[in-house]
């Protein structure tokens, strides 16, 4: 079977975030696209802080409102298995 098949169709979504630093909320934005996510935050030091699945259509707003000022980073991952992390300050 040749797995490569459909690789480029399947190219992973550009992500980004927004505002930054943020205070209450994050907002994750990728255009033209509606995927479920594996979203996990993370602190400076690597420990995992919350997790969770969401479904994501052009935006989706995470809430931050309950983390310490500093910063973290978030890990977006896809369908694929494809991982993008964005480093965001909360303050």
């Amino acid at each position: 079977a040749d797995c490569t098949a459909g690789l480029s169709a399947n190219k992973a979504a550009t992500y980004s975030i927004h505002p930054n630093p943020a205070q209450n909320e994050l907002f994750i934005t990728a255009q033209n696209t509606t995927q479920n996510l594996k979203i996990k935050i993370f602190n400076i030091e690597g420990k995992l802080l919350s997790a969770q699945n969401i479904t994501l259509q052009d935006q989706k707003a995470i809430d931050v409102s309950q983390l310490l000022n500093g910063i973290y980073f978030l890990n977006i991952e896809d369908e694929n298995g494809n991982t993008t992390i964005k480093k965001f300050i909360k303050q």
